[in-house]
């Protein structure tokens, strides 16, 4: 998806990897798989950001002030062709298999640009992950499958979670 002489000039840009990372320093015997994905996500995220968000911003903000509901649903549908839906599903259920803990660079990165198309990748994981902690096996596969078949089909699948209150109006 990526080589790797494009993410490292991706992630020397301001600001760069190493110096957001400290976090991750802050953490003794961290597997550097963990760090090498982190790299690796981010440096998905800046080039997203750069091809598909940073030429939209201005119509997109003009949109979101005319209209605070509008969805751009041309960029949900390049975070679904760019595979964002899937990343941080198991590769064992048909995603690429990310650890959950890339996610934070993932998000930082692109809501530098968009803070609703982070909040619709991250709604979408929160709303597939908490039904797997309850799940068996099969179902666990069954919503997998339907997630991933529809990053491969181009029919996105956004999977949310809502939890209202007793006597909210929401």
């Amino acid at each position: 998806m990526i080589s790797r002489s494009e993410i490292k000039s991706l992630l020397e840009r301001e600001p760069a990897f190493d110096d957001i990372r400290i976090g991750l320093r802050a953490i003794q015997d961290v597997p550097k798989g963990i760090v090498k994905e982190a790299r690796e996500v981010m440096a998905i995220a800046r080039k997203f950001n750069e091809e598909v968000v940073r030429p939209h911003a201005l119509k997109l903000d003009n949109k979101m002030q005319e209209d605070p509901g509008h969805i751009e649903w041309d960029l949900v549908k390049k975070a679904n062709d760019w595979g964002f839906y899937s990343m941080w599903i198991p590769k064992m259920f048909g995603g690429k298999g990310y650890c959950f803990t890339t996610f934070a660079f993932f998000a930082e990165e692109i809501a530098s640009e968009c803070l609703s198309m982070v909040n619709m990748i991250g709604a979408h994981l929160l709303g597939y992950t908490t039904p797997l902690r309850r799940l068996n096996g099969s179902d666990t596969w069954k919503i997998s499958f339907r997630v991933y078949h529809g990053t491969i089909t181009q029919n996105q699948l956004c999977a949310l979670r809502a939890k209202l209150r007793a006597g909210s109006a929401s």
